[in-house]
């Protein structure tokens, strides 16, 4: 299950939304990346009903209104994963994006090799930082979960939910099979064809079936002695 990443473009100036839209396309082009990338005029836009689910936000600091400080402190207070990056022809203002632990700054005028050489950065730290995180649907858009914080993940009417610590939620799309290859984690093991199981979670093993997260799962006999054979490594190597 490969998702694009989810990019936010914040400026009040239409040209420079056109160009950053650009520069994004021929970065996904050439470094084979999807992105999904939405523009927002003003910072009230973003900030604005605002919910966690975007994992890059490019802003221009220097916005009528919600400037694109102010608006990254809003949204900081509300998404502690997001990646920041201001958007400034003045880098002394871009200095101050250390108060909202901003990740990067682009300088105007802004050039395509500059800008892809920053964005080759992030886009790989925002891989490698999506592997221990899984894309969860809820009702107002879409959150990041941290793997360790999943009991297990079901097969039930077509649908895959995720069991974790704060409740059950739809994933946004995909097959388990592809959700077990993504995540590419030792510490998860199908107990049968309709559970992933996150063994960090298990608490006791009965006759056919597993604990975890305080629920009962069924350990199908064709599965049930390399689900044993895994548990076993799993706890020895913690």
């Amino acid at each position: 299950m490969c998702l694009a990443l989810r990019v936010a473009i914040v400026d009040d100036e239409q040209s420079c939304r056109d160009q950053l839209k650009d520069y994004i396309g021929r970065f996904s082009k050439q470094w084979q990346v999807e992105f999904e990338v939405t523009s927002f005029s003003s910072g009230t836009d973003i900030v604005e009903h605002y919910r966690p689910g975007w994992d890059i936000i490019l802003l221009d600091i220097r916005m009528a209104g919600i400037d694109g400080m102010e608006a990254a402190r809003r949204i900081r207070s509300l998404d502690e994963d997001v990646v920041l990056i201001f958007i400034t022809n003045m880098v002394q203002y871009a200095l101050k994006g250390y108060e909202v632990n901003a990740y990067d700054f682009v300088v105007k005028p802004l050039t395509y090799p500059a800008f892809a050489m920053k964005f080759q950065k992030i886009t790989r730290w925002l891989e490698r930082r999506r592997e221990k995180y899984i894309v969860l649907s809820v009702p107002n858009g879409m959150r990041r979960e941290s793997v360790s914080d999943v009991y297990y993940i079901e097969v039930s009417n077509h649908r895959l939910l995720c069991h974790t610590v704060g409740g059950v939620y739809p994933l946004v799309s995909g097959t388990l099979t592809a959700l077990e290859k993504q995540l590419n984690d030792p510490g998860f093991y199908r107990c049968n064809n309709c559970y992933l199981v996150n063994m960090r979670h298990v608490t006791g093993i009965g006759g056919d079936t597993v604990r975890v997260g305080g629920d009962e799962l069924a350990v199908s006999r064709a599965r049930k002695k390399g689900f044993l054979a895994a548990l076993t490594q799993f706890v020895g190597g913690i």
